[in-house]
């Protein structure tokens, strides 16, 4: 029974070490900093189709960031664990549960548009449901994120769900996306933080030169 239950422990560090490079930290502070962006730099193109390109292919190319420096900076440097049914099905709840989310934010942007086109018709009722539609949202998002630090046993990850839930709590009451600049800095520097001290305590290992 102590055996089982050293295992267990064992297989528990091994899994937390991996998220301890703050690169889930850094992907979501950039992520909420990317929302910030978007009505800046985005609004001023006319076309809907154009800037959903846009902030397609900007969180594209931030999702490829993440998948890089996880395979190129955290495995050579931790080396690559397999673990049990428990933990497999654990990323395969969390990937479920931020697949929906995504879904959801696409289709709550695909609206929020077809609402700018119709604002007699479409925009009108959007409008007065705006309030509940994204303080669901934002509640929406916490849960979300919430039931990922869950299954991903990672504890900052409940910070990012409240982040999170604050930023887009903050764009509904305060009619400015201030906050998601706020939080996502907020995410940002919690990232970057673990990020540096996780390369400090764990250095590339030298490669082993044969003897001649």
């Amino acid at each position: 029974m102590s055996e089982g239950l050293d295992l267990k422990q064992l297989e528990r560090k091994a899994w937390t070490s991996y998220l301890q490079d703050g690169i889930w930290d850094i992907f979501l502070g950039l992520l909420l900093l990317l929302l910030w962006m978007g009505p800046l730099f985005l609004d001023p193109i006319e076309l809907p189709a154009m800037r959903i390109a846009a902030e397609t292919g900007l969180t594209a190319l931030l999702i490829l960031a993440f998948w890089a420096s996880k395979r190129f900076i955290t495995l050579p440097r931790m080396g690559r664990a397999e673990f049990g049914p428990a933990r497999k099905a654990g990323r395969r709840k969390t990937a479920a549960a931020l697949a929906a989310g995504v879904l959801l934010t696409v289709l709550l942007l695909i609206v929020a548009i077809a609402a700018r086109q119709d604002p007699a018709g479409l925009g009108a009722a959007f409008g007065r449901a705006g309030a509940w539609i994204g303080l669901g949202f934002a509640l929406m998002a916490g849960l979300v994120l919430g039931a990922g630090a869950y299954f991903l046993d990672f504890t900052r990850g409940y910070l990012h769900a409240l982040l999170y839930a604050a930023a887009f709590a903050a764009a509904e009451v305060l009619h400015t996306p201030i906050g998601f600049l706020a939080c996502g800095a907020i995410g940002l520097t919690v990232g970057l933080v673990v990020f540096v001290r996780f390369l400090r305590n764990h250095p590339m290992p030298a490669e082993e030169v044969p003897n001649v």
